[in-house]
């Protein structure tokens, strides 16, 4: 759920108010793309359909994540033309 900033100083609520969203924080892993964040939650949560305690699941699931993202296959700059 997005939160919101008041982003006016004539006061929290007043008829000048003016309110933006706030942009989303990475939850777990700052440095990974969204993609690998839906990596990491469906991983911890098979892990713990599995029976794992939640912070081996979690431990799981970051490794699995950061081993992703280190991969030489994962492309870091577009192709040249």
């Amino acid at each position: 759920m997005p939160r919101f900033v008041n982003s006016s100083r004539s006061g929290r609520y007043g008829p000048g108010a003016r309110y933006r969203k706030e942009m989303p924080q990475k939850k777990h892993l700052p440095q990974v793309t969204d993609k690998e964040q839906r990596m990491y939650e469906h991983v911890k949560e098979s892990e713990l359909e599995r029976g794992r305690p939640t912070k081996r699941a979690k431990a799981i699931a970051a490794a699995t994540v950061v081993k992703h993202h280190n991969t030489k296959t994962r492309r870091r700059t577009p192709p040249a033309r």
